[in-house]
């Protein structure tokens, strides 16, 4: 299977390129190449320089693909990172519908469980019940904690 990975020179992306490599053609597409030999063999990888928010940009990296796993977005908050956490997972959806993807995998935060930065003087609220479930009631608290429950709606919304 052909496999691109969005947010393919960050941390977790790396762990998951160890994992899909051995049985997988990987394309890794992020606004950094990733650091040469960096332990994750990504330096054997195609790589394919883009923002998630440029759609002519997905749609290039996901041409031909079987999947897509999602995994790019801005860590820090800000007004940035809701525009490039939520628009951003649209765009790559929207693609990878386009292209005719079969599966995409998109990674969240448990910040939207109100975990996370904290921006406001209200009490945190997060942990209603263990184990969580798709019931968990969610509080998000900030620029980044609402753009990864944009991209949650996104994603349930083309399923």
């Amino acid at each position: 299977m052909r496999v691109v990975i969005t947010g393919g020179a960050g941390m977790i992306a790396g762990y998951v390129c160890r994992r899909l490599a051995a049985d997988h053609e990987l394309v890794l597409m992020d606004r950094v190449a990733p650091a040469a030999d960096d332990g994750f063999g990504r330096e054997r990888m195609t790589f394919m320089q883009g923002e998630i928010t440029d759609e002519s940009a997905c749609a290039r990296a996901f041409d031909g693909a079987d999947a897509v796993v999602h995994l790019a977005g801005l860590k820090d908050p800000g007004p940035r990172a809701f525009f490039v956490n939520g628009y951003g997972s649209y765009v790559v959806i929207e693609a990878a519908r386009a292209a005719g993807v079969g599966r995409v995998v998109q990674a969240s935060s448990i910040n939207v469980l109100g975990l996370g930065w904290h921006v406001s003087d209200e009490p945190i609220r997060a942990i209603r019940s263990v184990p969580w479930d798709d019931e968990h009631p969610l509080h998000p608290t900030d620029t980044y904690s609402l753009g990864k429950l944009a991209a949650e709606e996104v994603a349930t919304g083309y399923a």
